[in-house]
Order: structure tokens, then C-alpha cells, then sequence
């Protein structure tokens, strides 16, 4: 401690302090390492992320130290539509005896002490607004920067990630490329993963990517874990306006747009007309398929003698060299001469035991005759598979091929374990084709003429395993995460054959009687962009494509026939819940009312039925607004409004929407006289600052709306309004994926159900808040303790005493700054910190700006406790804190349950 310091003044500070702990400790029972690391970071004036589940006191604890150190005291709750300003403040106009004028209206931000409850349900733009607060300590609106009060302490909550929100069994989900349900993938989970957790939730790492929503509403390809859970109580069923549909526990989470404000909604929660937050394009990865030597290779483990081409070359050399062959070569020759053993034995005059023997490897002198009728016959160079007879499966296909091949057969034929048939009238070229293809690559087909058409058939067990094992003929689910042009021609094929086009209500219809391929179609669809309607009509699910999908599907595939006419296909069957009141205030305030050619805009119709449609507007109208309104707060923001005031005051008015009227209620000034002002050169002083200010206000207003609107039209996704409800009881288990850091995946059928309940903090804002404090569930004596001391009366409020002005507080920081560390502890904290870099459990260690942070709050805390000098125990107890949020876990150190105390707790 520095000389020039009373010690006294030490003393009593120090007094007042253990003072508030008891004060605070009157309400929070239990809790004293987080109450001891919450009070050291006030001391140390340095903000707080606190992490805990719902009801274990966060706003209990936040309030109280506000009374006892008399601060004031504001409470943010985040969500998914608060907006920047809703926290910092904002300028209105207010009534004064001299007339209206500006007057900043401060956000909850400005207070002493501010909770900043589930801080990751906040949008990445609102985050990064409060936290600048914190870094900035001020807050710049209207053009001006206002201070923040002193002292100033922000404690940020976020619940921690928890598997809540499962899926029926039954349910559809998308996982590593392919469609699966719920209890599938739970089942090769349990087989093929790793179980890294074990409790009441199990959860297992199976390698696993999943498409989740991104904060940016970018649909990406990003690792989840499979999970289990045992659950009882309601499970519901959401059905979509477009046809999706998904059933889940009562607590899974919804993104969802309800009136123009994106939420977290739980499904117990969820309302007839709230729009879910469902894909409009998918990022699909393209995986190659296996080998056609792969395919061959499988073959031969299932038992079949397979021959390949090259093997035929160099024998059909080696033979014509007059060079001996052993039983196998002369085998190989045999089956791509096309010969039985039994034919082979006719054709030497031996019996069939002979030659059978002889390939078994028995030497009876037969080879030099058999090597003489393989030499003259007609041998051809191929692959070849022989299972009772020979088949010939040479690997000609591209990837379009294939997709055309299989595709045809899943639309147009049965597939048994030992025929392909398929069976066509009117596409009789696409026919001829897939016949072609089959020829070419060796295969017999047999045609016959049926009523219902041609009727191809393949007689080849060995090409249904080579289909089922190179391309999934059996199990098209996985198809997904085929090569792009496998899926478009595949998905060409499939709708050309079983869908047509309805000119009068401008659709096409595709018709398909199973769930998973009508899926398969969907899913497939979203990955171009183009999303389906889906329906379920007397056992059969109908796939529609409408609107301006139309465009979109026909500049991608070919329509039998004459192609249908896409001019006016932007029709409106995609629309966006939106707040009609921010909407007409975004236009009103960019003055758009008041130029010309309003009502002739593409999109005014619909923007003047926007109350009268339920708070909707067409999505292809409000982009075209939105385009509008972009073009014009650009031209707004370039102007200059000093010089558009001196040239024309009432055009100047007119810019940011204010009319003539607006003038005379904000300002002293008559509607004769700013009549008279509008007519001449004359501009009354309080005219020109007042529109000036309003310019300037409104045109920041419209920035921020604009970014508000814009960000729900941005992205993978559309809005997708829930048209059915219904529930039923359920025991049983649920099942779901894990998916870090986004907590969301796709789901059901047609791919909706995205829950997203989370917008994780970036590592470089986290590094913002000085230390991360953990709150667990208190001890079985502590929670009996909490009963008695709260239900022993109606009024459950326990009084508490200011026991620290705010400025001793203020005081008590400047002291904290000045108690002595000694060299090798500082040193030791320096080396710690580094040390995070280094790790092998770590993907990356803290900046040094830890360092800092790790030695302020050590003296904070030896303060706190009545000591006037660092030791080790403050550093070795403020370490988790000040690291666990700055480090991130190697993730197969995470895989293996390491966690970042764990880390932090090795280094020490």
C-alpha cells in the first residue's frame, strides 16, 4: 500500500464492505464463492457474465448489491426483437413551457448497476451495441455522446446449453448427409458412436454434421451429437401453412416470427398463426460414391466370383503367348467367354466333375483342352460377376447418368434382391435412354409391350447389390449427400415422371404414395432454392411447386411437352408476418408518402392492406419495399439538410415526413407563420433547428429499421405460419441432436422444425467481461434454508440496509488499484496465462488481457477480506473466473468430457 494512504480510510472502507456481504447475505443463502467473486469484480470495476439455469436467484443477487451500495438499478430482458436502441436510448420530443423539443430518452442502460438477463437470446447487432456500452462507457445517440454513470457494473446472464426440446422416435431428422428417423439415428449412435455423457441424458458422439441455422440466417453444415432422454407429458404436432410438419416434446424451442418480432417460443407456447422460422435453401455437401472397383470389391465379399476387365486383357495376352494358366486364370476366361462349367465340360467331352475339380485346384490333365476352347472363343473384356449365371456390370456411368438410372427406377419401377422393372408410356425417349444406359453397361434387358405401357425388366442379383452398394437403391434417404449433378438429375427424372402442370391455378403437382421419398423430394428441392408444398390426400402426399418457384424450377430442369409460361409468376404465396406500425413509421419517416408516384409503387397495395391482411405482406412486395427504402435513406443520408432547409424549408419538412401540421405541434410557431416561412426566403430560427433535428433523428431511426427489416428478409429462411395444432400424451424416450454453439438443426417432414433458442457471445466479446461466474444449485441444507426463509409469510421480502455510499465505493475502486503484488506473483500470473496458449487441451488460450483482469481482481479480492496485500489464494481463487470464458476446449478433449475449469485447473 503506498504511503500517502490513510489506512484508516482503509479500514473503514474494508468494515462497510463485509457490511454489504451481510446485508446481501439476509437474502442470498448458499452462494458465497459467487457473492465473494461478484463483489470482487465490482470492487476491480470490471463487468460479469454470469452463467446459470432459470431460478437461482441471478436477479436477487444483482438487486440486492444495488441497494446495499446505493446504486440504481435497471433490468434488460434480451430477445431475439430487442433492438439497440430499446437498450441505450433514443430521442423524443417532449412539451415544455416554450414549446416541444428534443429530449434524449435514456435506455436502461444508464444506471449504476444494469442486469442483462439471457444475453445470448439478444441478436449479434444489440449484443454488440450493449457491449460497446460497456467498453465505450458512453453511449453516442442524436450526434452526441453521453457519459455513463459512475460507478457503472453490468452482470450479463446466459443459460448454458442444455439438450431440452426432443423429437417423437418416429421423427424425421437430417443427419450426416441423409434423412434418418429420430430412433434410427439413435440406434447407430448406440452402435457406431462414442457415449460422452451418461447420465440422465445420454449423449453420443458419432462424427456427426447436421444443417443448422447460423445467426447471420445462413444454413450451414456444422457437427452435432445424437442424444437420449427419457420423457413424460405432452407431445405436439405443428403443421405449417405449406404442408411441414413436426412432432416434438412440450419444451422444444421454435425460432419463430410472431407479428414481425423473431422470439424464442417453446412448443406448449407456440399459437395458430405464429410463423416458424423454417429453411428456404439448404447447403447441402456433396460426398462422392464409392468406386465402381469399390462396388466390385463388396461384391466379392458377399460371396460372388467377380472378374475385372484388365484381368481378362492380360489373360487373353498371356494365353495367345502360348504361356501356361493356372485354374484360376482359366476360370476367370470362362466367365467372360460366357461359359457354364457344365458347357465348358460339353464342349471338351468331360464330365462336369472333372472341370469342377479342376478349378477346385485337382490336377486331372484337362487344362490343355481347356486352354484350347478358350483360346478360341469369343472372350471380351469386361467386369464380370458370375452367381449362377455370368453378368456383366462394366463402370461406364457419370454422375448424371446415375442419377437419371436410379432416379427412373425409384419413380418408375419395383426393385426386388434379384430384378430391376421398370415400366413406362409416356415417356418413351427417357425410356429409351435408360435402356440405352443399361445396355451399354453390359446388362441383359428384356422388353416387353404391356397394356400400361413398356416393361423393361433386368434379371441381375448381383447388379442390385452393385446398385444398393454404389448408390443406395434400397435406402434413397441418403442421397443428399450425393454429387450435385447425381441429385439434379436424379430430382429431374423423378418429378418429370410423376408431376404435372395445372395452368389454370399455375402449378405442378407431384404426386408420390411414400412419406420418406416425398421427403427425399423436398429436402432435395430446398437445396436449389425452391421451397414445396406439401399435402396428404387419401393415402398419397402431393407435392406442389407455385408462384415464383416456378421460375426458379424451370431454369434448372426440363418439362416434358411445351414448357409452361413463367411471366407472372411472382405471385404471392410466400409472405412475412410483419409490425404494420414500424412498417408505415418507416416510411413515413423517410417522407416516402410524399413523393411522387407513391400509389404506382409495385408493392403499394399490398403495403396499404398490410393491417387488413393480418399484420402480412407478400415477401417478393416487402423485398421490393425494402429495395426502395434502402435507395432512399441513401439518399437521404447524402443530403445536406442545412442547405435543403435554406433552399426550400417545406421540401426540407417533407424529406423526413414532416408535414406542415407536424411543425406547428413541435415547435411555438403558427401554421400562418410556417406557412408564410414555406412561401419565402424567411426561415424562422426555430423552424430550421427543429427540422434539422428531426432530419437527423428520423434518418437514424429509418437506418436502424431498416436494419431491423432487412435482417428478416436476409438468408436461408421464410417465415412458415402454423395452420394445425394437436397434442397427445406420451411417455417414452425423446430424441434430438446437440449441435454446438448454434443448439439448432433441421427437422420433420419437409424439413422445418428449427429450434434456435441461443445467439452465441463471439470469443473476442466474451473477452470483454472480466470474469465469468458460475451458479450451480445450492446444497440440500442451503435449499431447506431458502424454503423456511421464504415462505414463513405472505411478504416474502427481506429488508436490507444501505451499507456503502456509492461514493465509497467509488473510493474503495481507486484503493483496490493500489494494493501491492509482489514480483513472482505477478510473474506467476503472467506465465499462467500463457501457459492457456500452449495447452494441448486448448484450441486457444487467453489474450493478456487476462493477465490484467487475473491480477486487479486478486487484489480486489484481498481487499475484500480485510488484507492489504496479493497472496496466492487470490490468484489461484480468481483464476476459473477470469479464464474459463477467454479459453476454448480442444474439441476432442471436450469429447472426452475436459471442460475449461478442468483445463485452467491443470495449469495451476
Amino acid at each position: 500500500m503506498t504511503d500517502d494512504i490513510d489506512t484508516d480510510e482503509v479500514d473503514r472502507l474494508q468494515d462497510r464492505l463485509g457490511n454489504a456481504r451481510n446485508q446481501i447475505r439476509r437474502r442470498l443463502v448458499g452462494q458465497e464463492a459467487v457473492l465473494d467473486q461478484v463483489l470482487a469484480c465490482l470492487l476491480a470495476d470490471g463487468n460479469v457474465l454470469l452463467e446459470s439455469t432459470p431460478g437461482l436467484g441471478k436477479t436477487l443477487l444483482v438487486r440486492t448489491i444495488a441497494e446495499v451500495t446505493d446504486c440504481s438499478f435497471s433490468r434488460v430482458q434480451n430477445t431475439p426483437d430487442l433492438m439497440p436502441s430499446d437498450i441505450t436510448g433514443t430521442e423524443i420530443i417532449r412539451d415544455t413551457r416554450e414549446g416541444r423539443e428534443f429530449t434524449f430518452q435514456p435506455g436502461p442502460i444508464f444506471a449504476n448497476v444494469v442486469l442483462a438477463d439471457e444475453i445470448n437470446r439478444a441478436t449479434p447487432k444489440t449484443q454488440a451495441a450493449l457491449l460497446e456500452a460497456m467498453q465505450e462507457r458512453q453511449v453516442t445517440a442524436g450526434g452526441e455522446s453521453r457519459k455513463l454513470p459512475d460507478p457503472f457494473f453490468v452482470l450479463a446472464t446466459q443459460n448454458p446449453v442444455e439438450q431440452e426440446g426432443s423429437l417423437h422416435p418416429d421423427e424425421t431428422l437430417y443427419m450426416n448427409g441423409r434423412l434418418w428417423t429420430a430412433s434410427d439415428a439413435l440406434e447407430y449412435a448406440k452402435t457406431n458412436g462414442t457415449l460422452v455423457e451418461n447420465g440422465e441424458t445420454k449423449v453420443y458422439d458419432v462424427d456427426a454434421t447436421t444443417q443448422t441455422l447460423t445467426s447471420d440466417g445462413d444454413m450451414v453444415e456444422t457437427e452435432c451429437l445424437v442424444y437420449e432422454t427419457a420423457y413424460e407429458g405432452e407431445m405436439y404436432t405443428f403443421e405449417t401453412k405449406t404442408g411441414r410438419r413436426i412432432r416434438v416434446s412440450d419444451n422444444h424451442p421454435f425460432l419463430v416470427n410472431r407479428d414481425g418480432f423473431v422470439r424464442w417460443v417453446k412448443a406448449r407456447e407456440i399459437e395458430r398463426g405464429d410463423a416458424l422460422v423454417s429453411p428456404a435453401e439448404l447447403s447441402l455437401p456433396e460426398t462422392p460414391f464409392p468406386s465402381h472397383e469399390t462396388a466390385l470389391d463388396r461384391l466379392e465379399e458377399c460371396g460372388h466370383d467377380v472378374v475385372r476387365a484388365v484381368q481378362i486383357r492380360d489373360l487373353k495376352n498371356t494365353l495367345g503367348a502360348g504361356e501356361t494358366l493356372t485354374a484360376a486364370d482359366l476360370d476367370a476366361l470362362r466367365i467372360a467367354a460366357d461359359y457354364s462349367k457344365k458347357e465348358l465340360a460339353a464342349r471338351i467331352d468331360a464330365s462336369y466333375d472333372q472341370v469342377c475339380n479342376f478349378f477346385q485346384g485337382a490336377e486331372n490333365g484337362i487344362e490343355g483342352q481347356l486352354e484350347s476352347v478358350l483360346r478360341r472363343a469369343d472372350v471380351q473384356p469386361g467386369d464380370y460377376v458370375e452367381d449362377y449365371a455370368r453378368h456383366r456390370i462394366d463402370d461406364e456411368l457419370t454422375d448424371e447418368e446415375a442419377g437419371f438410372f436410379l432416379g427412373f427406377i425409384i419413380a418408375e419401377g419395383s426393385v426386388t434382391d434379384t430384378h430391376v422393372t421398370v415400366t413406362q408410356k409416356n415417356l418413351s425417349a427417357k425410356l429409351d435412354r435408360w435402356i440405352a444406359i443399361a445396355e451399354r453397361i453390359g446388362l441383359d434387358v428384356e422388353v416387353r409391350a404391356e397394356p400400361t405401357g413398356r416393361e423393361v425388366q433386368i434379371s441381375s442379383k448381383p447388379f442390385v447389390t452393385y446398385l444398393d452398394e454404389r448408390y443406395s437403391l434400397k435406402t434413397p434417404e441418403r442421397l443428399l449427400s450425393a454429387p450435385e449433378d447425381f441429385r439434379r438429375a436424379f430430382l429431374e427424372i423423378f418429378l418429370l415422371t410423376e408431376s404435372h402442370f395445372d395452368a389454370d391455378r399455375r402449378r405442378i403437382s407431384f404426386s408420390q404414395k411414400s412419406r420418406s421419398l416425398t421427403n427425399l423430394v423436398a429436402h432435395l428441392l430446398l437445396d436449389i432454392g425452391i421451397i414445396p408444398w406439401l399435402y396428404e390426400r387419401d393415402e398419397q402426399y402431393v407435392l406442389r411447386i407455385q408462384g415464383e418457384d416456378i421460375v426458379t424450377y424451370l431454369r434448372h430442369f426440363e418439362w416434358r411437352g411445351e414448357a409452361p409460361t413463367v411471366e407472372g409468376f411472382d405471385s404471392a404465396h410466400r409472405t412475412i408476418p410483419l409490425p404494420d406500425e414500424k412498417v408505415e413509421r418507416l416510411v413515413d419517416i423517410l417522407g416516402m408518402k410524399h413523393e411522387g408516384g407513391f400509389s404506382d409503387r409495385v408493392w403499394y397495395n399490398s403495403y396499404y392492406q398490410l393491417q387488413t391482411e393480418r399484420n402480412r405482406m407478400a415477401t417478393p412486395y416487402f423485398e421490393s419495399l425494402l429495395d426502395d427504402v434502402e435507395q432512399t435513406l441513401e439518399r437521404r443520408k447524402a443530403t445536406e439538410i442545412e442547405h435543403a432547409i435554406d433552399d426550400d424549408l417545406g421540401q426540407a419538412a417533407k424529406l423526413c415526413g414532416l408535414s406542415i401540421t407536424d411543425l406547428v405541434e413541435g415547435t411555438s410557431l403558427t401554421k400562418h407563420r410556417l406557412w408564410q416561412a414555406y412561401q419565402s426566403e424567411d426561415r424562422p430560427t426555430e423552424a430550421i433547428e427543429y427540422v434539422a433535428d428531426e432530419y437527423t433523428s428520423r434518418v437514424a431511426e429509418a437506418e436502424e429499421l431498416t436494419d431491423y427489416f432487412g435482417d428478416l428478409v436476409s438468408g436461408d429462411v421464410f417465415f412458415d405460419r402454423v395452420t394445425s395444432i394437436e397434442s397427445e400424451s406420451y411417455s417414452g424416450p425423446v430424441i434430438g441432436l446437440s449441435v454446438p454453439q448454434t443448439h439448432n438443426y433441421i427437422a420433420g417432414l419437409g424439413s422445418c422444425g428449427i429450434n434456435h433458442n441461443t445467439y452465441p457471445l463471439p470469443e473476442a466479446q466474451k473477452d470483454r467481461f472480466m470474469a465469468k461466474v458460475l451458479v450451480d444449485y445450492p446444497d440440500r441444507d442451503a435449499e431447506r434454508e431458502i424454503v423456511d426463509r421464504f415462505t414463513g409469510q405472505v411478504d416474502d421480502s427481506i429488508p436490507v440496509e444501505k451499507a456503502i455510499s456509492t461514493e465509497d465505493l467509488l473510493l474503495a475502486q481507486e484503493l483496490v488499484r493500489q494494493i501491492p503484488i509482489a514480483e513472482d506473483l505477478r510473474d506467476r500470473v503472467v506465465d499462467l496465462v500463457r501457459s492457456t496458449r500452449d495447452s494441448d487441451l486448448l484450441d486457444y488460450g487467453a489474450s493478456p488481457r487476462a493477465s490484467m483482469g487475473l491480477v486487479v481482481l486478486a487484489k480486489a479480492r484481498a481487499f475484500m477480506i480485510g488484507r492489504t496485500h496479493v497472496a496466492s489464494e487470490d490468484i489461484e481463487a480468481m483464476a476459473k473466473p477470469v479464464l474459463r470464458h477467454r479459453v476454448v476446449v480442444d474439441f476432442r478433449a471436450e469429447r472426452d468430457g475436459v471442460t475449461p475449469d478442468d483445463a485452467i485447473e491443470q495449469l495451476l
